[in-house]
């Protein structure tokens, strides 16, 4: 009989039955060690040599010899054996474990990410009895110390990356959580390749503290078709980057496995980090539009190419009015830093369609030819995305006849332009492109927290024109749903209720000097809001551009006085009886507000019919900011205790039927929230002749984790309480729970409710980790995608292009698996959850009491 053991605890389990052997009868350690206490796992050391001994109790197993087997399947499920033969004679029995140098593998799947990592197999038997066996499973994961990774004990062939692996026995607090599983030998193509296929740079080195000499190494390309090796290259891997570049114009078209093979001194074992480089085939005629996406402009070889790379050059050729006290002209074009200065004028005296291409320092604006909007150039201020790839990028194709370059300087003294490329293309490949883009096939929306498209760091254009900017750059990616922030406690824009405040609630003047030093923009935020009704500056365009308007309400975020109460509404800051407890607590928490009272859900509710009044394309009502709805409110608890006789907070995760009950009754104050909207919009539509559908957001933490945080979804969709729900990959449970979205398009379809998925543009940090997220969403059943934070998409990048290809299901399929973007920039640990919310935590203490646990657990 094989006797399997998933050990979970120390190996000292009592002998199993008589007729086999015992796990007792053998000690394990790694690299010389055990398993402490407060760590249950073998620390092991990734670009190291690793090994594990096995001792035998030789009289406890009663036998003179036995066969230890020990199978390693590496990350990609690549397999190898091990065997030793061993005697009364051998104390120990050593296997080497290799230097972990495949890196973990990620799978996406239905808004799940799950980490593949090393897997150990190590089988004991002896001669006289081959059948009776011991089996120890062993798998790679991470560790409690930040310069060692952990080796588990049990069989796993993957885990859900932010899940808590700890088990029972062990909690990693925030303070304690170890690196993630980044590989110790990093190998990536150049970006260039993206550019041009024939153009292999080959880059590698050793993650940042592996702290180890440098290490030779084979670097091999494969031609996949045969198997053939057709380059073999000694190398050595030190802690700067080396490239190598690779000649592959001989190569025949088709793809080819580049491999580093490190040489990691005491381990026989070879492998190491691989990519696969697609060698394609370029079309002259084309051009692209971003390194990140398929998109391609026809050129029209009949007109000439325009490049400008010296700007005093280009104004003496084309003569323009420059204001010598704003801008500084020489070969580069840089303002000085005023934003109400006037645009330089270029007029080239071309004709036809031209896509334009430019390089900025830091940030400028650019209106050109026929384009009807003043774009930003440069990266965001606020965005934490992905890097950008090196070199010109795409603003816009566009009909130049008789057109003019208008240049507009940011606030940043020192910012300007450094070259512009047009490149004649023709006009029938500009409106195929534009149809391509503008609509996909999935619907798209945009979750516009537009405050942050005004971020320090470039001192933003304040003018009308960036509004109607805004409403442009969403419906040419295809997001025709513009889901336009008007509030949180404070809001955003004009409104004649009497209890609102709108930003900012304390007057600058009357902040502490060192607010307004760590946060700046909150004056240009509050310029926008007093110059503007920024609600109406979009409610002029949208239309126009074919995009739905629907103002976002985010449903529980007051801050309290935070940022010197700036965000903090005088209705909220008035009210503290309503106020939302954590459980246990001796007082408030002072930032949230309980949903029990009938007042705090006519506050939000008045809002939004407000809003209904303005006969938008719909309301999104947000849930995920900030969960939970309810907590422990002393009122709300005396409540329940008097309906059922039971404390809530006496309640923790053993009593499963109570808890549940607790929470669905909580959630019900927020569902009564919804229900009080269906009723006042009903003669709002019925006026105005508008439909109105109401979109709730919340996060995918799965259905009880759902019902805890006051979102009971079930009951929503049975009495229609909503048109549409959109899913935020929001991690503020600490890995419990699960963002798999099936469970609620399953629901959903019952009741015939759409669900979205969510990408976050904040945390877009690895591209294909993005179109893996976006592919297994739409393999789950999901009827569209929405971006949070989609103002962050909205100024010139490469990675804005990205956004309409995740709407084409089939193309976006077929370009991850032929371009070379994920050899240029492989999936990590450490990037391989974006899209992910950028709440997203590690200690999330007040969804712990919403679930009656304590203590943290770690993402």
């Amino acid at each position: 009989m094989n006797k399997l053991l998933a050990i979970l605890l120390p190996i000292s389990l009592a002998a199993l039955p008589a007729d086999g052997m015992s796990a007792a009868a053998f000690s394990v350690s790694v690299n010389g060690a055990g398993r402490a206490s407060d760590a249950p796992y073998y620390v092991i050391h990734p670009g190291k040599v690793n090994q594990l001994a096995l001792r035998p109790d030789w009289v406890a197993l009663g036998a003179q010899e036995l066969t230890a087997t020990l199978v390693r399947t590496l990350p990609d499920d690549r397999t190898d054996e091990s065997r030793i033969h061993a005697t009364t004679k051998d104390r120990e029995i050593v296997f080497d474990l290799g230097a972990f140098t495949a890196p973990a593998q990620y799978d996406f799947e239905h808004g799940v990410v799950y980490r593949r990592g090393y897997r150990f197999k190590l089988t004991i038997a002896t001669p006289a009895a081959p059948q009776d066996s011991v089996v120890f499973d062993f798998h790679q994961g991470p560790a409690r110390q930040a310069e060692s990774e952990a080796l588990w004990i049990g069989e796993a062939v993957r885990h859900v990356y932010n899940s808590d692996q700890t088990g029972a026995q062990w909690v990693i607090t925030k303070e304690d959580q170890g690196k993630q599983m980044n590989p110790p030998f990093l190998l990536a193509l150049d970006w260039a390749v993206l550019s041009d296929p024939d153009d292999v740079r080959v880059r590698f080195l050793q993650k940042t503290g592996l702290d180890v000499a440098p290490v030779a190494a084979k670097l091999i390309v494969t031609r996949l078709s045969d198997g053939a090796n057709v380059l073999e290259r000694e190398v050595k891997i030190g802690p700067n980057t080396s490239i190598e570049r690779v000649d592959v114009s001989q190569f025949p078209l088709g793809d080819y496995r580049i491999e580093l093979q490190p040489a990691v001194p005491g381990t026989a074992h070879r492998e190491g980090p691989r990519l696969v480089y697609h060698r394609t085939a370029c079309d002259a005629s084309e051009l692209r539009v971003s390194p990140l996406a398929p998109w391609v402009l026809k050129r029209d070889p009949s007109r000439k190419e325009v490049a400008i790379s010296d700007f005093k050059e280009a104004v003496a050729k084309w003569p323009a009015e420059v204001d010598a006290t704003k801008w500084a002209v020489d070969r580069t074009l840089l303002g000085k830093g005023d934003v109400n200065a006037s645009p330089l004028v270029l007029r080239p005296r071309l004709s036809g369609h031209y896509a334009i291409y430019a390089q900025v320092a830091a940030c400028c604006y650019l209106k050109a030819g026929k384009d009807p909007i003043v774009r930003r150039i440069g990266i965001m201020g606020h965005s934490n995305a992905f890097p950008t790839p090196p070199g010109a990028s795409f603003v816009v194709a566009t009909d130049m006849t008789e057109g003019q370059l208008a240049i507009f300087q940011s606030g940043t003294p020192g910012q300007g332009i450094v070259s512009l490329h047009l490149v004649p293309v023709t006009a029938a490949s500009v409106a195929a492109f534009e149809k391509e883009t503008s609509r996909p096939p999935a619907p798209l929306a945009g979750v516009c927290d537009w405050l942050t498209y005004f971020y320090p760091g470039t001192e933003p254009r304040v003018a009308a024109d960036q509004f109607e900017a805004l409403v442009k750059t969403h419906s040419e990616l295809g997001m025709r749903d513009l889901q336009w922030a008007v509030g949180r406690s404070v809001l955003y824009y004009r409104s004649n209720l009497q209890q609102i405040t709108r930003f900012p609630a304390v007057p600058l003047e009357k902040l502490d000097p060192g607010v307004l030093k760590e946060c700046p923009h909150f004056r240009t935020w509050a310029q926008l809001t007093s110059e503007f009704c920024t609600l109406s500056e979009v409610e002029k365009h949208h239309q126009r551009y074919g995009v739905n308007l629907q103002p976002w309400l985010a449903m529980q975020r007051h801050y309290g006085p935070g940022y010197g109460g700036v965000f903090m509404s005088r209705w909220f800051a008035s009210h503290p009886e309503w106020q939302e407890w954590l459980k246990q607590a001796t007082k408030p928490r002072g930032s949230t507000i309980c949903y029990f009272f009938p007042e705090v859900r006519k506050e939000r509710v008045d809002i939004l019919c407000e809003l209904a009044e303005r006969s938008p394309d719909g309301l999104l009502v947000d849930g995920n900011r900030q969960p939970p709805m309810l907590g422990y409110h002393p009122k709300m608890v005396a409540a329940y205790k008097e309906k059922t006789g039971i404390d809530p907070q006496t309640l923790d995760a053993s009593a499963t039927k109570e808890r549940e009950d607790w929470f669905r009754w909580r959630a019900g104050f927020f569902t009564e929230t919804l229900r009080e909207l269906k009723t006042r919009l009903e003669p709002v539509r019925q006026r105005t002749g508008c439909e109105i559908p109401v979109i709730v957001r919340i996060p995918s933490a799965g259905m009880l984790y759902s019902l805890a945080q006051g979102f009971d979804v079930e009951t929503w969709c049975r009495e229609k309480l909503l048109h549409r729900l959109e899913l935020e990959p929001l991690e503020d449970f600490g890995g419990r729970g699960s963002h798999d979205v099936r469970p609620y398009v399953a629901i959903d379809r019952r009741h015939g409710i759409p669900v979205w998925g969510g990408v976050n543009a904040n945390t877009m940090r690895n591209a294909s980790a993005v179109m893996k997220r976006a592919l297994g969403l739409h393999e789950a059943g999901i009827a569209g995608l929405y971006f949070y934070e989609s103002s962050n998409l909205s100024a010139t990048d490469p990675m804005r292009w990205l956004i309409p290809l995740l709407g084409h299901r089939d193309r976006l399929s077929e370009f991850l698996n032929t371009s070379n973007i994920e050899a240029c920039d492989p999936v990590k640990a450490t990037d391989c959850c974006s899209g992910f919310d950028n709440h997203s935590r590690y200690d999330a203490p007040s969804s712990h009491d919403v679930l009656g646990r304590t203590g943290k657990i770690a993402l």
